[in-house]
């Protein structure tokens, strides 16, 4: 059982990964332990981004520990 975590700002994260015109098609912020966060992610890509690209983005402007990013 998974427990909705509201430390990461949401909506801010679809902002900057669809500044590129990309679509968050799927996104899942949860608590694994107290100050650290885990996330899910589908993404649709409007360039040729990979996800190493989406997780810069993420590392540099979140906080969160453990990250899953499909891209599509």
């Amino acid at each position: 059982l998974d427990a909705h975590d509201v430390s990461v700002d949401r909506e801010n994260l679809v902002k900057r990964i669809e500044n590129d015109g990309s679509k968050v098609l799927d996104i899942h912020l949860w608590r694994l332990a107290p100050g650290q966060v885990g996330c899910e992610l589908i993404i649709k890509k409007n360039l040729e981004q990979r996800s190493s690209d989406y997780r810069d983005i993420i590392a540099g402007d979140f906080d969160i520990h453990h990250l899953i990013i499909e891209v599509i």
